[in-house]
């Protein structure tokens, strides 16, 4: 018997083939020799052979000996039926390669009437039929199957017309009580059996294509019939379980076609361990060569069989980025440190291009080398299942970008390594612009910030107790004020004269020192417009070197598009800057300043104040030439001078800090701030919302990303008919609480007052908003800054100072910029199962969600091995989820598992069971054996590990009933 280690593979099989025992053969003269090579040239591995009528037992036992190991020749016949119209129906039955052909053939002929006497006596082959029903309960006794001729093939059961109901029953009859495959004639009649006459009988049989061949030198096909299990006959029966799947009629499988062409790098061949030859280790644990099939694998065996310590071997050779999670490759386990019984193997894996791998046990996988599997140890699968209840980061959300960006088109990537680099290079300008918009908000939280200071109770008290502390020193200088003097009489005309001509100079000093004092009062101000001129003209060149360098920077960072489009980036922009006119004002505004700084020198005695100082000095000469009297006046005259020149300094302007009217000036304009307040809180607002407006379009370029592979879970059939999986890009609010209650304190008097309610209350506002647009936005903004302003903690809200509620290391800038800058709303993506989005997944439904995200929505076509699928899922999700996303994902890629539960494999149909076994008593020696399902020997095993033996399994077939309505 032919039982392939490899489990089931795609072979062309024959299962209607003549020899020269049929009465109709064109070439008697053909040898069995011929007939086995002609078969084995067409590529040929099973071959049923149908004689009308007959079993050539001695020529099927030759051929089967001749074919031995390289075609399984089934014993079989061919009988035309008494069914049908002009042609009458044929059918086949075919028989197991082991069986004893001469008891068949011997008890066929008896009870069926095609004895060589009864052909001779009917008048020949020709003349002869056989009760369809009879002719069926005969093959089915001898342990045979039973194909029958349908579609467009001669002698086919449309020969029975469907115009009466009864022919409609008899034709269905056929098929659900004694037929196990149809016989077509070409390729096109599959659509009509599969779409129509199966789903009308609510049964599904394979669809095989034979040659029915008559002449092997000249041997062909209408197509040839590809069957995907061992060639034997318990591979046959196995095909009548899974119709579709394992028969496909064409030139080749698109499975086979993969590893004929570039994808034979994605498929392993085999895996060998085995001790090195210097080991001193005494214990053997490993000495094998494990084949592999290119679809499903499932690896069984009960626990502690070394189950795992193959898909880690696989893991490490694959270079699984994983290797930390590996549960038998553990430096816990096979490679501890002290006893590392890992550095004594050496493993090789081999694929179907036939490159290698190769690594010692002990070995590490480099950080950054590329995978060549996806390997899911039992503990990664755990650590990426917590990961699914916080998706924002972790390793769950490694693998989600991952995904994504596998169902970008390649053209669509421009060349980007990864959905991150292509998300930043797609966004960089609209980063850039909200970079800006954040520095003018800044700029306007200031200001805010500016006004609100001075709107506080205790700056109203500083003003207050300056103007009142201002006041009082304008009373005690009015109280200061010098004592009058009258103007002496100056007795005798010529003392009157003399005293007269004195003070005519002294009046002149005076007009002299007044008039220097203006002149020096007017450089003062000359040399502060001056000044604010040199500053200005200062920032408008530190504006224009910034300006300059962003040009820069932008060149620099447009070399790269401008290359693309065969452009020079200098040649993109135009801009003429002219700073001349600022240097020269700037340099006259400075040449002003030395100017008026040499003209008020205090040590030049050409400058002002020298000369203020002289002729100060000459009055106060001319002063002492007077009488006494007289010197009284003068001095009296000199002090109110100064006395009123002082009271007018404290009175000042509203333009002068400090004063008296400056002050009141202040008060005065306490009235208007709030005004001032709100319209600043209007422009954050609008500012906010220019920010929002650019992270709707990081939102519409993520969901242009995100877009493909939503589009491929709508359109895969698998998906829609099992689960609704919703894949999204929006823009989302994540970390506005915390984010809000690090920056208050929750002792203060406010909304947020409270760890528990006022954490409460931020998440009422969180969670009530609408934040999906502008106008929700600005509702939100709107709402939070009435919060920070009012505590609504009662019916009727108290205002309350945003200032008073600040903790001690926040600043109300950083509060303000953290409510206006929306760093907590961002573009992300949500993903839904079943309506519930995953963070709101329990545990199982993860379990479940992350494969379905692995097996279905991963496009990448590297092998994938999983440790363990099923655990924590229950049968059912087992059964409706899992196993249907195995199935499919077989289908393009190869799928190893590792499983307690041998049903699995059974259930999807693996198309290789390898079972594991450790022999304590042999040195720990683990040993593999392989092949398919239909395989006797895995067929037990699967049965002792699920079942416990057979006995074990019929008992608790008894024990089930099926439910009756």
């Amino acid at each position: 018997m032919r039982n392939d280690p490899r489990g089931s593979c795609w072979t062309q099989w024959d299962l209607h083939f003549h020899t020269p025992a049929s009465f109709d053969y064109k070439n008697k003269s053909i040898t069995n020799q011929q007939i086995v090579e002609n078969l084995i040239s067409a590529g040929i591995e099973a071959v049923a052979v149908t004689d009308h009528h007959r079993m050539d037992v001695e020529r099927i036992e030759e051929l089967q000996s001749l074919a031995e190991g390289k075609i399984t020749v089934f014993p079989g016949i061919e009988f035309r039926s008494e069914l049908g119209g002009k042609d009458s129906v044929h059918f086949i039955g075919i028989f197991p390669e082991d069986c004893n052909v001469s008891h068949i053939w011997t008890t066929l002929m008896g009870r069926l009437g095609v004895t060589y006497e009864d052909i001779a006596r009917k008048g020949g082959d020709e003349a002869i039929y056989v009760d369809f029903k009879n002719g069926a309960e005969c093959i089915k006794e001898l342990g045979g199957l039973i194909s029958v001729h349908a579609g467009r093939k001669s002698n086919s059961i449309e020969e029975i017309g469907n115009a009466q109901a009864f022919k409609r029953a008899l034709k269905s009859d056929m098929l659900l009580d004694f037929v196990d495959m149809v016989e077509v004639g070409a390729v096109r009649d599959e659509e009509s059996y599969r779409e129509i006459v199966f789903p009308a009988i609510k049964k599904h049989l394979p669809i095989v294509i034979g040659s029915d061949n008559h002449d092997v030198l000249n041997y062909s096909r209408k197509a040839p019939c590809w069957i995907k299990a061992n060639c034997t006959f318990d591979g046959l029966k196995h095909v009548l379980h899974e119709p579709e799947e394992r028969v496909f009629l064409g030139d080749i499988p698109p499975s086979v076609a993969k590893l004929k062409g570039g994808d034979r790098t994605k498929y392993i061949r085999s895996i060998a361990i085995s001790k090195l030859p210097d080991s001193t280790l005494p214990e053997i644990w490993f000495d094998c060569e494990v084949p592999l099939n290119s679809g499903l694998v499932a690896i069984i065996g009960n626990k502690g069989s070394g189950k795992s310590a193959l898909a880690d071997v696989m893991g490490l050779l694959g270079d699984s980025k994983n290797g930390k999670t590996f549960s038998f490759l553990h430096r816990d386990r096979f490679c501890q440190p002290k006893n590392n019984r890992g550095q004594h193997y050496e493993s090789t894996m081999t694929w179907e291009s036939g490159g290698t791998a190769k690594r010692k046990l002990h070995e590490s996988v480099a950080d950054g080398t590329r995978e060549s599997v996806r390997y899911l140890p039992q503990a990664h699968l755990e650590s990426v299942c917590n990961d699914l209840s916080n998706p924002d980061t972790g390793s769950f959300s490694v693998e989600l970008k991952s995904v994504i960006f596998s169902h970008v088109k390649r053209e669509d990537r421009l060349e980007k390594a990864s959905l991150d680099e292509l998300i930043a290079y797609k966004t960089q300008e609209t980063n850039e612009a909200i970079s800006l918009c954040k520095s003018d908000l800044r700029l306007r939280v200031a200001e805010l910030v500016g006004i609100e200071k001075q709107l506080s109770p205790v700056h109203r008290k500083s003003l207050e107790e300056q103007l009142a502390a201002k006041k009082r020193e304008l009373v005690a200088h009015d109280e200061a004020k010098p004592k009058s003097v009258q103007k002496p009489d100056d007795g005798t005309p010529e003392t009157q004269s003399k005293t007269e001509e004195v003070e005519r100079k002294i009046e002149a000093g005076q007009l002299k020192i007044g008039n220097i004092d203006k002149e020096i009062s007017r450089l003062k101000a000359d040399k502060n417009e001056h000044a604010k001129n040199v500053a200005a003209a200062n920032r408008l060149l530190g504006r224009i070197e910034n300006f300059e360098k962003q040009i820069q920077k932008f060149r620099i960072d447009s070399e790269e598009d401008c290359l693309q489009l065969s452009l020079k980036a200098e040649d993109l922009i135009s801009i003429a800057i002219k700073s001349k006119d600022i240097e020269a004002k700037k340099a006259v505004s400075e040449s002003k300043i030395a100017e008026i700084e040499r003209k008020l020198a205090p040590d030049d005695p050409k400058a002002l104040t020298a000369a203020l100082a002289e002729a100060s000095k000459e009055v106060d000469a001319l002063r002492t030439e007077l009488d006494q009297p007289n010197k009284e006046y003068q001095q009296y005259l000199k002090d109110l001078g100064e006395w009123e020149k002082l009271r007018k300094s404290i009175i000042g302007s509203k333009d002068e800090p400090g004063t008296v009217e400056y002050l009141n000036e202040q008060m005065s304009a306490l009235s208007s701030l709030p005004d001032h307040v709100e319209n600043k809180i209007n422009k954050c607002i609008e500012i906010a919302l220019q920010i929002y407006g650019h992270i709707e379009s990081l939102a519409d370029e993520y969901k242009k990303l995100y877009q493909p592979v939503q589009q491929f879970i709508e359109q895969h059939p698998l998906a829609e008919d099992h689960f609704e999986l919703r894949f999204e890009a929006s823009i989302v609010e994540r970390g506005f609480v915390e984010g809000l209650l690090k920056l208050i304190h929750q002792s203060r008097k406010g909304t947020f007052n409270g760890s528990d309610d006022g954490r409460r209350r931020a998440h009422h506002l969180a969670e009530s908003a609408d934040l999906k647009n502008l106008n929700g936005v600005r509702e939100f903004l709107e709402g939070i800054v009435y919060s920070l302003r009012n505590d609504v903690r009662s019916d009727t809200p108290a205002p309350v100072s945003v200032l008073d509620q600040l903790r001690s290391t926040a600043s109300p800038e950083s509060l303000y910029e953290f409510v206006f800058g929306l760093s907590y709303l961002n573009p992300f993506y949500t993903l839904s199962w079943n309506g519930k989005e995953i963070g709101q997944l329990s545990p199982g439904e993860r379990g479940t969600l992350l494969l379905v995200f692995y097996l279905l929505i991963d496009k990448d076509d590297i092998p994938l091995i999983i440790d363990q699928p099923e655990e924590n899922l229950d049968n059912q999700t087992v059964f409706n989820v899992l196993v249907p996303s195995l199935q499919e994902a077989k289908k393009r890629r190869q799928i190893i598992i590792v499983t307690h539960n041998p049903n699995l494999a059974v259930v999807c149909d693996a198309d290789q069971v390898v079972h594991s076994a450790l022999d304590k008593n042999d040195g720990n020696r683990i040993s593999y054996m392989s092949g398919a399902i239909e395989n006797q020997q895995i067929n037990q095993h699967l049965v002792d590990i699920l079942e416990g033996t057979w006995p074990a399994f019929e008992n608790r077939k008894k024990k089930y009933r099926e439910a009756t309505t």
